[in-house]
């Protein structure tokens, strides 16, 4: 069983990471908002365009970032 807890302040994350971690889904999306604003014809490798972005995040935010510990949801998990 898992149990959500409350944090009270802030919470650290490492935004690489995340980002790192759901690398399909946000080149996917990435992909889909340039087309959204540059149009259905817009020539571009996503690869490309992906791997500049997380460079970009990377370099931007290089250590943990603090954030509001309303966005982070910890569960743990109840000891058996």
């Amino acid at each position: 069983m898992w149990e959500a807890i409350s944090l009270s302040g802030m919470a650290e994350i490492r935004l690489a990471e995340i980002i790192n971690d759901n690398s399909w889904d946000l080149r996917d999306s990435l992909a889909k908002a340039v087309r959204q604003v540059m149009g259905r014809s817009a020539d571009f490798d996503e690869h490309d365009l992906y791997q500049a972005f997380e460079d970009a995040v990377r370099w931007r935010f290089r250590t943990w970032i603090p954030v509001d510990d309303g966005h982070v949801k910890v569960t743990l998990e109840e000891p058996s």
